[in-house]
């Protein structure tokens, strides 16, 4: 007889969950058209699309060896006959209220959105409603060239 083997894995009750960032996603892309991509690879917790700016979301997988073969297989895929970017996502919370209060808000600086072809007279306020729909922003500055920061 053999004795049993080691697994060289961890057992699925201990793997943490792990999120995914899908970028370049059709702007009409949904729930559904994210699952029928996603749910082979193995059981999803939660998502969130983006709809103001769309065109990117994130899917939490339970097991984060789930997750990894997703972005094996399906970065540079095609969903809704685009082509997708699929990507490990650098935190592991995702969505406009992820770790919602005082103690998890990013400081001034932690993170940077550099955006452009903003219309013309686009002042700092109307872009920071834009932005407190994808989170908290801290600061935020309309330049007259048609950038922001």
């Amino acid at each position: 007889r053999r004795p049993p083997q080691a697994s060289l894995r961890p057992p699925r009750d201990t793997m943490a969950p792990q999120s995914i960032y899908i970028g370049s996603l059709h702007p009409e892309a949904g729930e559904h058209d994210l699952r029928d991509a996603f749910e082979r690879f193995g059981r999803i917790k939660d998502m969130w699309i983006a709809r103001k700016p769309p065109g990117f979301a994130f899917v939490l997988f339970e097991d984060e060896r789930d997750a990894r073969d997703a972005v094996d297989r399906m970065d540079g895929q095609f969903i809704m006959d685009q082509r997708v970017r699929v990507e490990i996502s650098r935190k592991r919370d995702f969505g406009p209220t992820a770790g919602a209060g005082p103690a998890s808000r990013p400081r001034k600086g932690e993170f940077r959105v550099s955006l452009t072809g903003l219309p013309r007279g686009c002042d700092w306020r109307e872009l920071k409603d834009l932005m407190r729909e994808a989170g908290d922003p801290a600061y935020v500055e309309g330049q007259p060239d048609g950038r922001g920061v």
